[in-house]
């Protein structure tokens, strides 16, 4: 049974915000129930796509929200309880955002922001409102890239990967507004956070005694890994990160481990040379992967 979750974060932090307003942010593109008709949409302001002429219906719109104690504690569960089971399924509620700018002024920026350029050059939608991206942005962006992502944004909550209310405030001593710039490196993590959510929904629904409760970020440090040993195909990688969140995640630098990696070629990728290991192979590996964190393999 999931614990309860609470609005007391996202009260606490309200009452510190003093003339700042609040929205909600919804993207309807997949969600019927949450287009709203014309007359609903007179209070809101609608963020277009840059890269397509999306109807009305299918625009992310700001839509104002009463800062009533009684009614925000119902808003966040009425949220919690409509959130969709599986991690690869579309999310329509994106979040609340607290800011003081007029939400027009907000609308505009989030619709500039939405077009990202890579480092080689290409212009790409960038769907940062998203909470599974904007749980791994605030892991990926440096802290004045993060401000000037959000800009106007004084706070952002949303629901993590464990269904937690989670409060973003991107703003240090200096706010940053302009275009984002990504680093290589910043831009392949990126493109990995939709591998990364197949992979944690995998992790969530398989039938195992481990309670380990993995991390988006731990599933990142893992992909990082295995495409360091060379390894490309998603069905290696994804084995190679399952086999890390049962072990620890540090198992590839076991000795064991090492040797098998030196022997994936073109010819046997990394199914084929770990499937010697036998139940007690792995119980052993993760034995010695707990004894030996603190001091790491020789």
């Amino acid at each position: 049974m999931e614990s309860p979750v609470s609005a007391e974060p996202l009260l606490t932090s309200l009452s510190r915000r003093e003339g700042s307003a609040l929205y909600c942010l919804i993207d309807p593109g997949n969600a019927p129930d949450r287009v709203l008709t014309r007359d609903q949409m007179e209070d809101c302001s609608v963020i277009g796509n840059p890269f397509f002429d999306d109807p009305l219906a299918k625009r992310l719109y700001l839509q104002p929200v009463a800062k009533v104690d009684d009614d925000l504690q119902a808003l966040v569960k009425r949220e919690h309880r409509a959130l969709p089971p599986r991690r690869t399924q579309p999310v329509a509620f994106c979040g609340w955002i607290s800011t003081r700018e007029d939400i027009r002024t907000v609308a505009a920026y989030m619709e500039k922001q939405l077009t990202v350029v890579s480092p080689q050059g290409k212009a790409c939608l960038f769907r940062f409102h998203d909470p599974r991206v904007l749980e791994r942005l605030e892991d990926i962006l440096e802290p004045w890239q993060l401000s000037r992502l959000l800009g106007p944004v004084d706070s952002w909550w949303y629901f993590d990967h464990q269904k937690h209310l989670r409060e973003l405030s991107p703003h240090g001593e200096r706010r940053g507004l302009g275009r984002l710039n990504l680093r290589e490196a910043q831009w392949q993590a990126i493109k990995r956070i939709a591998d990364i959510n197949h992979i944690l929904e995998l992790w969530q629904t398989m039938d195992s005694e481990n309670s380990y409760r993995a991390s988006p970020a731990d599933i990142d440090r893992l992909m990082v890994a295995a495409e360091g040993y060379g390894l490309d195909e998603y069905d290696d990688i994804s084995l190679f990160v399952m086999h890390g969140l049962l072990t620890g995640l540090e198992f590839h630098r076991h000795p064991k481990i090492q040797r098998l990696l030196r022997l994936v070629s073109r010819e046997r990728d990394y199914s084929a040379v770990t499937e010697c290991l036998a139940d007690d192979d792995w119980e052993l590996i993760a034995r010695e992967c707990r004894e030996t964190t603190n001091v790491g393999f020789v």
